[in-house]
């Protein structure tokens, strides 16, 4: 008679790993053995979505806008760019990237398909003092187990913008991702109304005070209808979603770091 040994049940932190792990690359031919080195000219501002759909690809874009002079690099897989139609003008294609502008705001996404973190391009290093915002546009697990460019960004000591709806799973999304990446100097965008349901402005002050997010490192970004219903196109953006934009960096002292 053969005796088998009892399979040990898998734990959901496990599963998360391998999830994580798969979405970095982990597994895929020719991976590089060592982290990926990008070396800026500019300020980089990450901004991460803590959740899917969460409108962090609109926030990076009203900061870039809010800035002026900056550049504005969609880190994911082009296939699910929220950014395909933001340009106003194109200027085709510049090596791994493909470059468009939007006012003085540079647009540069990927030029061909992104199936992992470890797959995405190495961008251009900018010019002196320009503001570079990232949108991340991927996992914070698998960003910071990858091996891409990108991780030591979110594993380093600079600034991150974290991008949350203001509901209770986007409350709970977004302690997860704070509880990732563990950063002292997190700002936090709650997209949605000012005006909250009792549970849902509970539960985002007791996770905001959990990991230290004072209320001045803090913007809601209202909802707007069109955008909603449309996506970004090449019209502006509404004032107010610009407006916002300008807290962000104004809280992180980030105004004037473009040429």
């Amino acid at each position: 008679m053969t005796v088998t040994a009892p399979v040990r049940p898998v734990s959901v932190a496990e599963l998360q790993r391998a999830y994580r792990g798969l979405l970095s690359g982990q597994f895929r031919p020719g991976r590089p053995t060592r982290v990926e080195s990008w070396q800026p000219a500019g300020v980089v501002l990450p901004v991460l979505g803590a959740c899917a759909g969460c409108g962090s690809s609109t926030t990076a874009l009203a900061i870039a806008t809010a800035a002026g002079r900056a550049t504005l690099i969609e880190c994911g897989d082009p296939a699910r760019s929220r950014l395909t139609s933001a340009a106003t003008a194109e200027h085709g294609r510049d090596g791994s990237w493909v470059r468009g502008a939007r006012g003085e705001v540079t647009l540069l996404r990927p030029a061909g398909p992104v199936h992992a973190v470890d797959g995405v391009p190495t961008p251009p290093v900018g010019h002196q003092g320009e503001l570079l915002v990232l949108d991340v546009g991927w996992d914070a697990g698998a960003v910071r187990e990858g091996r891409s460019w990108l991780t030591p960004l979110l594993n380093g000591p600079g600034p991150l913008v974290v991008v949350a709806p203001a509901s209770v799973p986007g409350a709970r999304r977004l302690d997860a991702v704070l509880r990732s990446v563990a950063r002292s100097r997190a700002f936090v965008v709650l997209l949605g109304r000012n005006r909250r349901p009792r549970e849902v402005a509970m539960l985002l002050r007791q996770v905001l005070r959990a990991h230290g997010v004072g209320p001045e490192r803090v913007v809601t970004l209202p909802w707007d209808a069109r955008l909603l219903a449309r996506g970004v196109d090449s019209r502006p953006l509404p004032a107010r979603l610009v407006r916002s934009g300008g807290e962000v960096l104004r809280s992180l002292r980030l105004e004037g770091t473009q040429p």
